[in-house]
């Protein structure tokens, strides 16, 4: 039960670092767009 919880625990981890990725990767182009 608690290795169910772990792996769930990481999996939301992996998809908010990949959320704020593409965030920063969105913000990096909006800045290129701006100069």
């Amino acid at each position: 039960m608690d290795k169910k919880k772990e792996k769930k625990e990481k999996t939301e981890d992996v998809a908010i670092q990949k959320t704020e990725k593409i965030a920063g990767e969105i913000k990096k182009e909006e800045k290129k767009e701006e100069k």
